[in-house]
């Protein structure tokens, strides 16, 4: 049988160095030696904790203690534990002096402290010992019970102390459970007692629009007008910008420097009669490319002929008339391109006369009787006057569709700089403009370039206007079509339109300017317990609800022409009714 490793613990020894001396040891077995007080009693948690770490250990671990709490702890921790009776240690003298005495005395082996049962043959060891009460508890066939109740206890000292915690726990006991019956007690008498109903109600809403004649005018002109136009006014405020724009354009001309290639061409002629073709006549390829003849000709017409066929019997088939002629290639395809070396056809390629219509050109048509050459391409580009006529256009398109967005972004940038809230009347009718200075490189015309710069500087012009004294003026229109019970809880901005009755705007002079504007709003029945319509609809509600069935009451409030919506919460909430007393009723305006 292995022995049995004794490990002894310090009375302030922590769960770490108590887990750190179980590793060190070699022993599979090993016994924990505990002294009374030790600091791992104080907390049931701190045995909970040891325990778990015990179990990761691959160890046959036993505590040894002869601490009466200790003993009590370790019993809810299910750790093995054993009693092992010591010899008392000597009493501390007493002395009449302040300053105590105390006394050292050699040490004794610790394992003298932890004295085995005695045998009447002879002295067992610690482990012996130990083996021993596992035999006994193997032995034992009764119901199982906890470790610790099978060791000696201390009777008196125990008992007298389980005694006292059993009826300190008895006395928290019948505290907690009066506690709990007096809290109960109350809520039953408040769900009794104090019924309450919560109603929340949505006020019915619509919305309204108005038309407005608004006058933009110059501050000077503002303080000339009276009455009811003046509080229509809406002071203007003239802005102005000048804009620059310069873009890089391609040149599109090209000077050409090459060769055309020339070959000679077979033309058939399917018609009976001759065919005459003037000088330049064309003929065109698949790929597009012209080819002309350098004089007047005549295609002859066709014959009948008796040919011998494969078998070599004799049939009369026509036969078209044919004539050689020598043509050159145009410097220019039928798409305006260089054609150069691409005129350089192969023998046999297929050839029309696009002059003629569909039928005539199945009748008389020519291919290619020899490979053509001859056909360079070189080239250089030149700066054209239709390139200065295309980039002078778009150069204007360009700037006059980033105009308003530019002009946007110059009111703003003022705005920031002077603190003000200035909004562009973004009208078109509103925006001028003009071109101050178009700059084109037009002395450049017909010399080699691959690219050219143009720039224009555009001046514009335009009103502004305060947008919070615009929606101010808007607002309280707005105001004055709310009805008398009603009060407006929102104003759409978006909502905005508007269209021009008048305007007297020149470039320079944006003097007068009549607008129709609509704006929409939202109101609904002013239900605000501190308004007088709110404060008479409540009450009407409240007094005829009075002890109604929930639903009832409900669905009155609902019928009302004020109420949109309605949301009734009874509390109890067995309850099905609303509480007699009106000072339970609560309101709650969505």
């Amino acid at each position: 049988m292995s022995e049995r490793k004794i490990i002894f613990i310090e009375i302030d020894d922590e769960i770490t160095t108590i887990l750190s001396k179980i590793e060190k040891a070699k022993a599979e077995k090993v016994a924990l030696v505990f002294p009374e007080k030790a600091l791992i009693f104080e907390s049931f948690i701190n045995l909970k904790l040891l325990a778990e770490r015990l179990k990761k250990f691959k160890k046959d671990v036993k505590v040894i203690t002869r601490d009466k709490v200790g003993k009590k702890l370790l019993e809810k921790t299910n750790l093995i534990f054993y009693e092992i009776p010591v010899k008392k240690l000597p009493k501390q003298e007493k002395r009449t002096d302040k300053q105590p005495i105390v006394r050292v005395q050699k040490l004794r082996p610790t394992s003298g402290l932890l004295k085995p049962h005695r045998s009447v043959s002879r002295k067992l060891s610690l482990t012996e010992l130990i083996a021993e009460e596992e035999k006994k508890k193997k032995a034992i066939s009764v119901k199982k019970t906890d470790a610790g109740k099978e060791l000696q206890l201390g009777s008196n000292e125990f008992r007298m102390w389980s005694e006292k915690l059993i009826n300190l726990t008895i006395k928290r006991r019948n505290f907690l459970l009066f506690l709990i019956g007096a809290i109960g007690l109350f809520l039953i008498i408040s769900y009794v007692a104090l019924p309450s109903a919560t109603i929340k109600i949505r006020p019915a809403s619509n919305i309204i629009e108005k038309t407005t004649n608004l006058i933009l005018v110059g501050k000077e002109k503002k303080r000339q007008l009276h009455g009811p136009e003046r509080a229509h006014a809406i002071t203007t405020f003239p802005v102005e910008a000048v804009i620059e724009r310069s873009e890089t354009f391609p040149v599109t001309g090209e000077i050409f420097t090459g060769t055309n290639s020339s070959g000679k061409i077979k033309i058939y002629n399917e018609r009976l009669k001759p065919w005459i073709l003037i000088k330049n006549t064309r003929f065109r390829t698949e790929g597009q490319i012209i080819f002309r003849i350098n004089e007047k000709i005549e295609v002859p017409g066709s014959t009948y002929a008796m040919i011998r066929d494969e078998n070599g019997k004799l049939t009369r088939e026509k036969v078209p008339g044919v004539i050689l002629i020598d043509v050159i290639a145009d410097e220019m395809d039928a798409g305006e391109k260089i054609v150069g070396d691409r005129g350089n056809i192969t023998k046999g390629s297929s050839l029309i006369l696009p002059a003629l219509d569909p039928t005539s050109q199945k009748i008389l048509y020519a291919e290619a009787y020899e490979d053509f050459t001859g056909g360079l391409t070189e080239t250089y580009d030149v700066l054209t006057e239709e390139d200065i006529k295309t980039a002078s256009q778009k150069l204007k398109e360009r700037i006059e569709e980033s105009v308003e967005e530019e002009f946007r972004i110059f009111v703003a940038q003022q705005n920031a700089a002077k603190g003000l809230r200035l909004v562009l009347l973004d009208d078109e009718e509103f925006i001028n403009y003009r071109i101050l200075e178009l700059s084109l490189p037009e002395d450049e015309i017909g010399k080699p370039l691959k690219s050219f710069t143009a720039s224009v500087k555009m001046q514009i012009k335009g009103i502004a206007y305060d947008d919070e004294e615009f929606f101010r003026v808007l607002e309280n229109e707005l105001k004055s079509k709310v009805h008398p019970q009603k009060h407006l809880i929102t104003i759409d901005r978006n909502s905005m339109t508007y269209r021009v009755v008048r305007s007297d705007s020149v470039f320079g002079n944006l003097d007068r300017i009549k607008l129709a504007v609509t704006m929409k709003g939202i109101e609904e029945f002013d239900l605000r317990q501190d308004s007088k319509e709110g404060y008479s609809l409540i009450e009407r509600v409240r007094s005829s609800i009075l002890g109604k069935n929930a639903d009832e009451a409900k669905y009155f409030i609902q019928n009302m022409e004020e109420i949109s919506n309605v949301d009734i919460r009874v509390w109890p909430f067995w309850s099905s009714s609303i509480p007699a007393l009106d000072s339970n009723i609560k309101f709650r305006i969505l």
